[in-house]
């Protein structure tokens, strides 16, 4: 799966969230577990930039 579509994929779950009936803490609670992997997906799929 690229980061392209990854990245994708989360816009669409954080856009569901903010649509969606869950409270403020609720999401912030998912934001926080979320921000973390985008970050490392982030920084592997530029390492692999870099070895290609």
């Amino acid at each position: 799966m690229e980061f392209n579509q990854v990245s994708t994929a989360l816009s669409a779950l954080a856009a569901m969230l903010e649509q969606s009936k869950l409270d403020t803490l609720e999401c912030e609670q998912v934001y926080c577990l979320l921000e973390p992997f985008a970050h490392r997906l982030q920084q592997t799929t530029m390492q692999m930039q870099e070895l290609a």
